[in-house]
This record gives structure tokens, C-alpha cells and sequence, in this order.
């Protein structure tokens, strides 16, 4: 049986970083499924709205003293002024899209 609530639950889908160093860095971001009439729409209003809209939560985001940075829309916004950062949840945001329609809802967390 299908639910509309079923696709609307937030998928973990991992954030991978490149911040030239040489190092990966990795997070595990909470995405809500959006149409493609939503996407499309976000997407136009630029990189920052369609991110704001989707991401849901995140795990594994930590300061410099290695505390647990908790989700919330200030926190997301300090984020969004970074654009690697920016970048990497984007292009996230689109490969969790893909997932989805290749009906692999389930991806692993990274953490």
C-alpha cells in the first residue's frame, strides 16, 4: 500500500564536501521530496531558496571544537553564505532527487 505521507517523510542522503585541502568531508542532510513543478519554481528563485525549502535536518555537522551544531534555519542560513558549502547541498539535493526516481529511497546515512 502507498501513502502520500510515504514520500513526504525526510530521506537522510549523504553531503559530500571538497574543500580543496585534500580531505573529504562528509554530512548526512535531510531532504523532503519535492514535485518537479516545486523544484523547478525553487530553483529559479536561486540555490538558497530551494535548499531552505527542502533540507529538513541534517546529522554530523560540527563546529571547530567538535560540538553537535543543531538544525535550524540561522544555523542553515550561516551555511548558505559559504558557497562550497552551498554547492555541496545542492548538488546533494539533486543526486537525492535522482535516487528517488530510481526508486532507491533508502541511501545510507553518512556520518
Amino acid at each position: 500500500m502507498f501513502r502520500l505521507v510515504d514520500i513526504e517523510q525526510p530521506r537522510p542522503h549523504p553531503v559530500e564536501l571538497d574543500l580543496g585541502d585534500g580531505e573529504q568531508y562528509t554530512f548526512t542532510a535531510l531532504w523532503r521530496y519535492r514535485d518537479e513543478a516545486t523544484v523547478a519554481r525553487l530553483a529559479e528563485q536561486g540555490d538558497d531558496a530551494l535548499v531552505l525549502d527542502a533540507l529538513a535536518g541534517w546529522e554530523g555537522v560540527r563546529d571547530a571544537e567538535d560540538s553537535e551544531i543543531a538544525f535550524d534555519e540561522d544555523e542553515l542560513r550561516r551555511l548558505l553564505g559559504y558557497p562550497v558549502i552551498r554547492r555541496a547541498l545542492v548538488l546533494s539535493y539533486y543526486d537525492y532527487l535522482r535516487s528517488v526516481y530510481r526508486g532507491n529511497w533508502k541511501r545510507p546515512s553518512v556520518s
